[in-house]
């Protein structure tokens, strides 16, 4: 079995989901997990929470840190319909070589199945009032 940690959200390596946080952690021979969403503007940013400035964590910020890690796993915690078709593309460009894209919102969106997916289970079970 092979087993991959991930450093969630770089949380104990600094700010959350910051590109420093998610250096360290990836120095420290860790994947990580980082949350997706698009800006008002289009363009893709990583932040837990909706951001009303995405100056600092655009995503094109942390593409050299995955390139210099190539190795490490890069899970992609989709925030929305949006990130999730976006999040793809860092796959399919090989942007990230390594990793996986999350969450429940690719339950509804249509994808091609060469692209590495997951759902957490917690979103199937009592979180969500959607129906599934």
């Amino acid at each position: 079995m092979i087993l991959d940690v991930l450093a969630h959200r770089a949380i104990g390596f600094g700010m959350e989901n910051s590109p420093s946080a998610v250096a360290t952690a990836l120095k420290s021979g860790l994947g990580v997990e980082i949350d997706l969403r698009i800006s008002d503007g289009g363009d893709p940013s990583i932040s837990h929470d909706p951001l009303t400035n995405h100056k600092g964590w655009e995503f094109a910020r942390y593409l050299p840190l995955f390139a210099d890690y190539p190795d490490r796993t890069i899970a992609i915690n989709v925030k929305d319909t949006k990130a999730a078709l976006r999040a793809l593309d860092f796959f399919e460009d090989g942007s990230i070589t390594k990793g996986f894209a999350f969450d429940f919102e690719l339950l509804g969106t249509p994808l091609p199945e060469k692209y590495p997916i997951a759902v957490r289970v917690s979103d199937l079970v009592g979180e969500r009032p959607e129906e599934i």
